[in-house]
């Protein structure tokens, strides 16, 4: 660790012994730096050639893909079809939390929050969403824009995934003719994030339950998505409304002509507060910390569901370092 920590990209091997001779008194071999640079270059560890090649070989393969993998399956959630059925209709549906509101089968749902959280964790919450989807959508096939939260840094504030999205339980065709006039809208390159769909597990998530759901209805065949992972980093950093952005403003115009000329239904695949030690707090919470937090969370998605965008962003941005809200840009849009 003393020897990488040093690996700055201005030093050389030589500095590096000397450095670590000076301030740490350790007389660590030349061959030895040598070779720790050769094992972490070879890993991918080093920003250089090799990771700039590496890089680029993975983003033109899943550009020429035509199926965004499930890269969670037999993982995160079962990966056999009739084991996943079978925990969501028992472990999910079975253990959903009692609704605070009733649906009617005549509502019309215009969009959800959902968790992304390891279905193992938060079956109840699938549960919940699930057994909404079934009671509340239309038997006919529909467009669903799937929001995932990046877990990874974004260049842009959206980046859309034209590809077919695999689930053990069957695929969810993009839905090409609606992200073709979605990208139209955009003043922005949304493809420079494209490789960060590979590996998230956000929309991936919320495809599963959304097929399960699709599945019951009858209405698999014909359904589309738009999968859009969510960054709005920059707006986060500034603790500023994401809208003031022109790249994002012109997205979430052409988001909304999308549910107003299409009834294009929105789901945003999101968690709230990430705390304890899990999440690098010292401590755990004790109960009066966790009402405060659970106060603090309902108040947020409060202000979500009387759909008042800025306020919301502006809660969860607030105590952002401490209550670590994992969803806000999705949320948000």
């Amino acid at each position: 660790a003393p020897v990488a920590a040093r690996f700055r990209g201005g030093l050389t091997a030589a500095r590096i012994r000397a450095l670590l001779l000076r301030d740490e008194g350790r007389d660590v071999p030349l061959d030895a730096i040598d070779d720790a640079a050769r094992t972490l270059d070879d890993a991918l560890f080093l920003e250089g050639p090799a990771f700039e090649r590496a890089r680029r070989d993975a983003e033109a393969a899943f550009a020429r893909a035509d199926v965004r993998e499930a890269a969670f399956a037999g993982s995160a959630y079962p990966g056999e079809r009739e084991e996943l059925s079978t925990y969501v209709e028992t472990a999910c549906i079975g253990g959903r939390h009692r609704a605070e509101e009733s649906l009617s089968p005549t509502d019309r749902l215009a969009g959800m929050v959902m968790p992304h959280i390891d279905p193992w964790r938060g079956a109840r919450g699938y549960g919940a969403c699930v057994d909404a989807l079934v009671r509340a959508l239309p038997r006919e096939p529909k467009t669903f824009a799937l929001l995932g939260t990046s877990h990874a840094p974004m260049s842009a504030p959206y980046s859309v995934c034209e590809k077919v999205f695999a689930t053990p339980l069957g695929a969810l065709r993009p839905a090409r003719g609606a992200i073709a006039r979605l990208r139209g809208a955009m003043r922005f390159d949304d493809t420079a994030d494209l490789l960060g769909h590979r590996n998230e597990h956000s929309i991936e998530l919320a495809a599963v339950f959304l097929r399960y759901a699709l599945d019951r209805l009858g209405a698999s065949e014909g359904s589309t998505i738009v999968p859009v992972l969510c960054g709005l980093g920059a707006a986060r950093a500034r603790r500023e409304d994401p809208r003031s952005d022109g790249g994002t403003a012109s997205f979430l115009d052409g988001l909304r002509r999308l549910v107003a000329d299409e009834g294009a239904i929105v789901i945003a695949a999101a968690d709230l507060a990430h705390v304890g030690p899990r999440f690098g707090a010292p401590r755990a919470l004790d109960r009066g910390a966790r009402a405060e937090l659970e106060a603090r969370d309902r108040a947020s998605m409060s202000l979500a569901r009387e759909r008042d965008a800025s306020a919301f962003f502006d809660h969860v941005v607030e105590d952002q370092t401490s209550r670590r809200v994992c969803g806000a840009a999705c949320v948000y849009t």
